[in-house]
């Protein structure tokens, strides 16, 4: 229903059936997912004209608790992307949590470098290609490749990480990272 015909259920959202269906965080989460831009804002306009503003609250950035992004099921992932592409931005608690190396999934670049946050930016970059699989490594060093020195000075602070494995990983990223630029650099 939700993906099928958003213009109809735009026109006939007060029939009680289609607000009742509404008024639950499943559909309001599909329509997010699945609906253009357009007819999600026009569905929620609707909403809370019709009184569901505490529905629409689930459509906050802290509706989410972003520091369990790792242990997402693919659809609380979707949900997530959807709201980050809504808001344009991350979270503070998301950029804290890969920053400090609690999170580890590389499929966040793509929102880091579409909404870089101001704050610990080369040091998320850092700490998940530290933290990386093999297969997700060459993107995110090309990231940090653009990020300049910046991203030298953020692995240099991952080469007192505790973890003796993550500091071995932030030595030879260092090295590498900082051949590289220097390779690029005019004699």
């Amino acid at each position: 229903m939700v993906v099928a015909d958003p213009s109809f259920i735009l026109k006939n959202l007060e029939r009680p059936e289609l607000l009742q269906a509404f008024a639950t965080e499943t559909h309001l989460l599909r329509a997010l997912i699945h609906w253009n831009f357009t007819d999600f804002e026009r569905l929620e306009l609707k909403l809370h004209q019709l009184g569901h503003s505490k529905l629409l609250s689930l459509l906050q950035l802290d509706a989410i608790r972003w520091n369990e992004f790792d242990r997402f099921t693919p659809v609380q992932k979707e949900v997530a992307a959807a709201l980050l592409h809504r808001h344009k931005k991350l979270p503070a608690e998301l950029v804290e949590s890969v920053s400090a190396g609690r999170i580890q999934s590389a499929s966040l670049l793509e929102f880091w470098e579409a909404y870089p946050p101001s704050k610990f930016d080369c040091q998320g970059l850092a700490q998940l290609l530290v933290r990386s699989n093999p297969e997700d490594q060459a993107a995110l060093r090309e990231a940090l490749f653009r990020k300049g020195n910046s991203a030298i000075h953020a692995f240099s602070k991952l080469l007192q990480d505790p973890d003796p494995q993550i500091a071995e990983r932030a030595a030879l990223e260092f090295a590498q990272l900082k051949q590289e630029l220097d390779s690029t650099r005019p004699p």
